[in-house]
C-alpha cells in the first residue's frame, strides 16, 4: 500500500480488504473480525507514518539510529501517558 502510495499519489486504504480477511479467519464472528480490522488498519497507517517520518529525517540527514531511537522514545512516553490517564478516571 505504501508503495502504490508513493508511486501514484493515491493511497489505497485496507478497511475493506482487512474486513473481508477477517471474515475469512473467523467466520460468523463479528467481534474479532472487528478487532481484526482495526488492529490490520492501524498497525499499516501507524508502519507508513513511521516510513515517513524516517524518509524525512533522511532528508535532512539524520542518523536512521537516532530517528529510531526517537520514535520508540516518543511511543514509550505516550504509552505512560496514556496509561497515567486512563489511571486517573
Amino acid at each position: 500500500m505504501g508503495i502504490v502510495g508513493a508511486v501514484t499519489g493515491y493511497h489505497v486504504h485496507l478497511n475493506v480488504i482487512s474486513e473481508l480477511v477477517g471474515g475469512f479467519v473467523v467466520p460468523g464472528k463479528a467481534i474479532p473480525m472487528v478487532m481484526f480490522k482495526a488492529y490490520g488498519c492501524m498497525v499499516l497507517a501507524n508502519a507508513l507514518n513511521f516510513a515517513g517520518d524516517l524518509k524525512l529525517g533522511h532528508y535532512a540527514k539524520i542518523s536512521p539510529r537516532s530517528m529510531f531511537r526517537a520514535q520508540v522514545i516518543s511511543c514509550l512516553v505516550s504509552v505512560v501517558a496514556v496509561h497515567q490517564i486512563r489511571g486517573l478516571r
